[in-house]
């Protein structure tokens, strides 16, 4: 197989290869946003074929318009996997705090014991997180399972194919019969008529009232991204060829997304209507089976934070203590990974608890433009709270909170720090209810004041 970055393989080569024995081959080392040719030929004891045509597939971009991404760790590398929190931009969100489940599309591979996850911002908003949870689902190698925005888990399996005509690289049937790339370009108002056939012949007649659904692959391409614009909490409907009414919504998010949409009856020749850009790369009829997975909340180990260290104590439960990330941020997270039995498949349901909102442009650049003493959050708090604050160059800082007499009840921050964004917990278990102040200072090397601000803040047992 060879791989490159122009479609006439006279030079730059990618990757090229003559041991595979498999029908599939992984390709890594790749750039966001750019367009890769491969070919394929055989060879054996009679000698070597001629190539096959030249397909092509194009990388996603390295971030998308909103949202912070969840990557996971592949072994060598973090693979950016998708967004997270999309419904903070739902109407009627705003300023909310929401929960989000996601089932990752890629495994995270073991390192050292761990699974290993990384929660990034880019550059266009300041995301608050609560809890960041994963969750182990083991199940048959036979079937397969997914999340609802409900947190249900549907266990579920795949008896029926797409028909049509699956020569032709532009029909339909053939860009929707597996997860390839190769996609089916929908916008506002078009409609899409699918058919599928049973695989096995106990599905030829289904019962009455058996529980399944469609299976939909894609990603939003265009319409729901950019400031101001929500994300878009449906981007298409399914229907029969006969009724319509909006019921059976399906949503996709910025990258590559497999979405289960529960079905009433499971209709052989459903019609999609769309009403977002979408690219369209799967479609399936799944059955619901009964549930014979194991799931389990994997315990937080660590999670640092590229500013603030270590925050695993803020992201364990969805207790309102938040934490922050800004432009560039990220939050490496490491859960536990338990043995998995040899006749079973691992899984994993992400569930984000927080929320974000976009900056204005003027705050979108990675170093901060003024020294700032943020409010603690949340206020009056019992018996944590976070105090945030942003340096515009770097200093000695100090960060201390004072009772109604001015005496130091504990120092937060004593050190020398670079300009960025910063947060400190204070845990006030052992101390009685009133008033305080947390006071700030910064100087520079020679002891000169670059700033200094006092915050009000009520611990109420």
């Amino acid at each position: 197989m060879s791989t490159q970055g122009g479609s006439n393989f006279a030079n730059g080569i990618i990757r090229d290869i003559s041991n595979i024995t498999a029908t599939s081959s992984p390709v890594t080392g790749l750039s966001y946003g750019t367009t890769y040719y491969w070919r394929v030929n055989a060879t054996n004891l009679n000698g070597t074929g001629a190539w096959s045509s030249i397909r092509s597939w194009t990388t996603q971009s390295s971030q998308g318009g909103g949202c912070p991404y969840v990557f996971g760790w592949n072994g060598e590398e973090f693979i950016a996997d998708n967004n997270i929190l999309p419904q903070s931009e739902y109407r009627g969100n705003e300023h909310k705090s929401v929960t989000d489940y996601y089932k990752l599309m890629a495994t995270p591979k073991i390192e050292e014991g761990h699974y290993i996850l990384k929660i990034k911002e880019f550059e266009e908003e300041l995301s608050q997180l609560d809890q960041i949870e994963l969750i182990a689902v083991d199940h048959s190698q036979t079937s397969d399972v997914a999340v609802l925005p409900t947190s249900e888990i549907i266990q579920y399996t795949m008896p029926f194919t797409i028909t049509g005509d699956l020569s032709q690289e532009n029909a339909s049937a053939k860009r929707l019969s597996e997860i390839d790339g190769a996609t089916i370009s929908a916008v506002p108002g078009q409609s899409l008529s699918l058919s599928f056939q049973p695989v096995y012949e106990e599905y030829a007649r289904l019962p009455e009232h058996t529980e399944g659904g469609m299976l939909l692959g894609g990603w939003v391409t265009g319409g729901v991204k950019g400031y101001g614009l929500p994300k878009a909490q449906s981007v298409g409907a399914i229907a029969d060829r006969e009724r319509f009414d909006g019921s059976t919504s399906f949503t996709f998010r910025e990258r590559l997304t497999l979405v289960y949409v529960p079905l009433q009856t499971i209709d052989q020749t459903p019609v999609l209507k769309f009403d977002n850009r979408v690219a369209l790369d799967y479609a399936n009829l799944v059955v619901r089976i009964p549930s014979a997975y194991t799931s389990r909340s994997l315990r937080l180990i660590t999670a640092r934070h590229t500013h603030n260290g270590e925050v695993v104590s803020k992201l364990k439960s969805a207790d309102g203590y938040f934490t922050s990330l800004r432009p560039g941020e990220s939050i490496e997270l490491s859960y536990e990974a338990p043995p998995l039995d040899a006749d079973k498949i691992r899984s994993f349901i992400l569930v984000s608890h927080g929320r974000y909102e976009h900056l204005k442009a003027s705050a979108m650049t990675g170093t901060p433009q003024t020294f700032q003493l943020d409010q603690n959050y949340p206020n009056p708090f019992n018996p944590q709270t976070t105090v945030s604050y942003q340096l515009a160059a770097s200093g000695h800082v100090t960060v201390a909170v004072y009772d109604i007499l001015g005496q130091e009840v504990i120092t937060l921050a004593e050190e020398n720090q670079e300009a960025g964004y910063y947060e400190k917990t204070w845990d006030a278990a052992s101390s009685s209810s009133g008033i305080y102040y947390v006071r700030m200072s910064v100087t520079d090397q020679l002891g000169k004041q670059l700033y200094q601000a006092t915050r009000k803040i009520v611990l109420m047992k």
